[in-house]
C-alpha cells in the first residue's frame, strides 16, 4: 500500500468528536513547543517528508538537524481532521530511517498523545512501512491480533494474508463486508496450509486440526468445541461471504477475533514444544 492509496482508504470511525479535538490539540502543542519529542529531527527525515508529502519547502542539505516546528507549521495548515493528520503523520514516520531511534520516538509520541485523549491506535508494519489504524478492545487486540500478527512472521504467506484482511477490515462498508469476511477466511486457510504443510482447503483441514489437538493432549471437549467453531466459521463464510454477498459489518469483529483465536491457539501449542 502506498501513501496515496492509504489516504483514500483511511475512512475510519475513530472516536467521539471531543476526543479527536483533544488529540489534535495535544499533537499540535507538542509539535509547536517540542513537547514529548526531540526538538530536532534529522535533515534526511525532513527532506524525505517534504518529498513524499509534497511540501513546498527548502530542502536541507548542510545542517544535520532541523527544528520539528517546521513540520508543525505544515501539519497545522493542512490537517484539520484526524484522517488528514494520521495520513501525513504516517508519511513522517516512514520518512525516518527504518527502525531507527528517531522513528521509534515519533511512534512513541503519537501513542502518548492518543493515550492522553483516550484514543487507541495500532501501528501495523507492512513491507517496512508503518500504517496507523484504530484499535478495538485492548485486551482482545493484543491477544488476538497483535500477538498472532507478530508470530505469523514465521509464516510469510499467512502474515501477508492477515495484513491484507486487517487493512480491508479497517476500511469496511456495507458494500465490502462480504469481501472482508472472505479475506479473513482466506487468511485462516492460508495459515492452515502453511501450518500443516498441506494444499487442502480450510474445510478439508478439519481432520488435521483435530489430530493436532489430540496429539497436544487437548481434552476431547475442547478439541470438539474448536472443531465445531471451525465448522461454523466455514459455514458462515460459505453461506454469507464466499458464495453470496450478505455478510453484516456487525459480525465482522467477531469473525476477526475468532480468526486470531484459532491462529493463537495453534501457534501457542506448537511453541510449547520449544
Amino acid at each position: 500500500m502506498d501513501n496515496s492509496d492509504y489516504r483514500v482508504k483511511l475512512k475510519l470511525d475513530f472516536a467521539e468528536e471531543e476526543k479527536v479535538k483533544d488529540f489534535l490539540a495535544k499533537a499540535y502543542c507538542a509539535f509547536s513547543e517540542s513537547i514529548q519529542i526531540d526538538n530536532e529531527i534529522s535533515s534526511e527525515t525532513f527532506n524525505n517528508f517534504c518529498f513524499s508529502a509534497g511540501v513546498k519547502a527548502d530542502l536541507v542539505y548542510y545542517n544535520e538537524y532541523v527544528n520539528s516546528p517546521l513540520i508543525f507549521k505544515f501539519l497545522q495548515k493542512h490537517t484539520d481532521s484526524l484522517v488528514d493528520f494520521i495520513y501525513y503523520f504516517s508519511i513522517l514516520v516512514n520518512s525516518c530511517k527504518y527502525k531507527s531511534a528517531e522513528q521509534n520516538s515519533w511512534i512513541k509520541a503519537f501513542n502518548y498523545w492518543a493515550s492522553l485523549a483516550c484514543l487507541q491506535f495500532d501501528f501495523i508494519e507492512d513491507e517496512k512501512k508503518f500504517f496507523i489504524f484504530p484499535k478495538g478492545a485492548k485486551e482482545l487486540d493484543d491477544k488476538l491480533i497483535s500477538e498472532p500478527l507478530e508470530w505469523l512472521k514465521d509464516y510469510k504467506l499467512s502474515h501477508k494474508a492477515f495484513i491484507k484482511a486487517l487493512k480491508d477490515y479497517s476500511e469496511v462498508d456495507e458494500n465490502t463486508a462480504s469481501q472482508v469476511a472472505d479475506n479473513l477466511r482466506k487468511a485462516l486457510e492460508t495459515f492452515f496450509q502453511e501450518f500443516f504443510e498441506t494444499s487442502q482447503s480450510l474445510e478439508n483441514c478439519k481432520s488435521l486440526y483435530g489430530k493436532f489437538m489430540k496429539d497436544k493432549g487437548i481434552s476431547t471437549d475442547i478439541s470438539n468445541n474448536f472443531e465445531t467453531l471451525l465448522q461454523l466459521y466455514t459455514n458462515y463464510n460459505n453461506n454469507n461471504a464466499k458464495h453470496h454477498d450478505k455478510a453484516e459489518i456487525k459480525a465482522l469483529e467477531y469473525i476477526l477475533y475468532q480468526t486470531g483465536a484459532i491462529i493463537r491457539l495453534l501457534i501457542t501449542l506448537k511453541q510449547e514444544n520449544k
